[in-house]
């Protein structure tokens, strides 16, 4: 049986969290939450082991969506973890499974797994891709355990706030504006779009 939901506002969150010694942040206190509970606006789930976080000032940091919720323009599913700066805007997130942000198939298995990163703007600024992909021109590698390994470690996207390419690790050897790359090889682009393969 589920627990009844718990409504938390800043001040009460402030109080709670406050007895609770900081996990090696300045900045951030923890609590775990035993039932689903609404903290500044965010409906969020039991966190199980885990806990949520809160800022100095009572803002929430992290914690788990209960509801599938549209966060700074992304639809996120149930069970993305949300990590928020001190502003309450949303800079990273864990998703549960691959899901489809900003039109590209961004990686997801959960808490602490693959991160997603935003701009301030809260456009998307960095993800692992759940399938091979030709962003802007460029194939770009998908990410996996295996392709962080063997691609030391280079295999997430990156992307300008405008939403075009910034970089990737190339998933399969390729030409593009009389620029040849490799397989594994890391592309960067500018905002003009012209490409150059750091050496």
């Amino acid at each position: 049986m589920r627990h009844a939901m718990v409504v938390l506002g800043v001040a009460a969150v402030t109080t709670l969290a406050g007895s609770i010694e900081a996990q090696g942040f300045d900045t951030v206190r923890q609590l775990k939450l035993e039932a689903d509970t609404m903290i500044d606006g965010y409906h969020c789930g039991p966190t199980g082991r885990a806990s949520a976080e809160f800022h100095e000032s009572g803002a929430l940091a992290s914690c788990p969506l209960f509801t599938p919720t549209v966060v700074a323009g992304h639809s996120l599913p149930a069970g993305t973890w949300i990590q928020l700066t001190d502003s309450g805007q949303l800079w990273s997130v864990w998703l549960p499974t691959d899901t489809e942000l900003a039109g590209h198939l961004c990686h997801g298995t959960g808490y602490k797994g693959w991160s997603v990163r935003f701009h301030e703007t809260g456009a998307l600024s960095m993800c692992y891709l759940g399938t091979e992909a030709q962003i802007d021109g460029v194939w770009c590698q998908r990410g996996t355990f295996w392709n962080e390994l063997r691609g030391g470690f280079e295999s997430s996207v990156g992307f300008h706030p405008s939403g075009r390419l910034r970089r990737c690790q190339a998933s399969r050897s390729f030409e593009k504006d009389g620029v040849r790359v490799q397989k594994w090889q890391v592309v960067e682009v500018d905002e003009a779009g012209a490409i150059r393969v750091r050496m």
